[in-house]
């Protein structure tokens, strides 16, 4: 049997993946004027989170899914509220007149 398929299958898989994570990327910074870059960090928490949940914990696959959705959102509102709005700075509008 040829590897061929197997990579193709594997391409699209990653490439899908990206497109995601960029349109997530897209969409925040449509919302906010805010280029938020942890959002990459949650995709990552996610991630990790379900591999521990299904392979360490053994739960099933929709239990993880619906943990790692809270668990990375959490987090994401966690960081959002104690770093990202100390330091981001309100736009200042002079006006010419």
């Amino acid at each position: 049997m040829s590897i061929l398929p197997q990579l193709i299958i594997n391409s699209i898989i990653a490439g899908a993946i990206y497109a995601l994570v960029a349109l997530g990327f897209n969409l925040i910074y449509g919302a906010t004027k805010f280029f938020n870059l942890a959002y990459g960090a949650m995709v990552a928490v996610g991630g990790y989170a379900f591999f521990y949940f299904t392979k360490t914990l053994d739960w099933n696959v929709y239990r993880a899914i619906v943990a790692c959705v809270l668990l990375a959102g959490f987090v994401g509102y966690a960081l959002d509220k104690l770093v990202y709005k100390t330091i981001q700075v309100e736009p200042v509008w002079y006006s010419t007149g």
